[in-house]
Formats: C-alpha cells, sequence, structure tokens
C-alpha cells in the first residue's frame, strides 16, 4: 500500500479527515509509534501520557490493555466522580463503525512497529553493514584502494 500511494498519490485515501495531517508524510499508512500516539490524540482526546501507555502497551503486545482501551479510544472514559478523562471517537465526531476500522489497523500495525529514531538508526545501521560487506568480500575498485586517510584508510585485500 505504501508503495502504491507513494506512486500514486491522488489515490490515497484516509478513513477520517483529521487522519490526512497526521499520515501525509507516509502516504496514507501508519508506519511510526509517534503516529498512533497522536491518532490517539487528535481522534479520542487521549493525553500524551495516556497515549504513551497504548503505544507501549501495542509494542509489548499486551492484549489485555489493547482491548480495554478500544473501548475507551471509541466510547470513552469517565471517571467515577463524572469527569471525563477521555473523550473517545464518537464524542469528538468520528462513526463507531470507522473508529473501529481505525483501531484494528492501529492494532495491526502493533507488529511491525517502529519508534521514529530506532526506524532512522535502523536504516544508517543497515546501510553501513551492507557497505561493509561490499567492500569486504568484493575487490574494491582502483578509486576506493586510496580513498580516506590515517586509521580509516581502506587497505587493498588479498
Amino acid at each position: 500500500m505504501y508503495v502504491e500511494n507513494r506512486k500514486h498519490p491522488d489515490k490515497i485515501t484516509y478513513r477520517h479527515p483529521r487522519l490526512s495531517k497526521i499520515l501525509d508524510v507516509t502516504y496514507g499508512c501508519i508506519i511510526y509509534q509517534e503516529q498512533v500516539m497522536r491518532i490517539f490524540r487528535e481522534l479520542a482526546g487521549y493525553s500524551l501520557g495516556r497515549a504513551d501507555i497504548v503505544r507501549r502497551a501495542m509494542s509489548k503486545k499486551k492484549h489485555d490493555v489493547m482491548e480495554q482501551e478500544r473501548e475507551y479510544f471509541i466510547h470513552g472514559l469517565k471517571r467515577e466522580d463524572g469527569t471525563v478523562e477521555i473523550e473517545g471517537c464518537i464524542a469528538r465526531g468520528v462513526d463507531e463503525q470507522t473508529a473501529e476500522t481505525i483501531y484494528d489497523e492501529m492494532k495491526s500495525f502493533a507488529s511491525y512497529a517502529f519508534n521514529k529514531s530506532h526506524a532512522a538508526a535502523y536504516f544508517w545501521g543497515m546501510l553501513f553493514w551492507m557497505l561493509w560487506w561490499i567492500l569486504r568480500k568484493w575487490k574494491p575498485v582502483p578509486g576506493l584502494r586510496n580513498m580516506g586517510s590515517g586509521r580509516w584508510q581502506l587497505k587493498r585485500t588479498v
């Protein structure tokens, strides 16, 4: 879906208009854990701390916590004294079917979710190891043989 949306941005659809400003940088796909937190905050009225609890529950695959939060995400949560802790999607103008669909997408996303900073570090780490493997296993081309200086200089391997 990501690649298709990237190639054809005009085909991107959002389950709710408020998702467009959250998911526009990833072409309509939930990729980062920070996006999950923003969805909880924007659509259901969660606080930052409460949204982080849900993010952690999703990353640790705590299904009991996730099912309880599903109810709060859709219908909200009132304290014993009657004050509203979480408004819920329905109270904030999102219909129940759409809220359930969005929650199911976030729940399935939890199996491959990345923290944005970890995703960047993973990318650079993979790039480093691929480059190391290429330089180690393949004879460097003549231009690479003398690249660098000092202790970082590449040595010719025989």
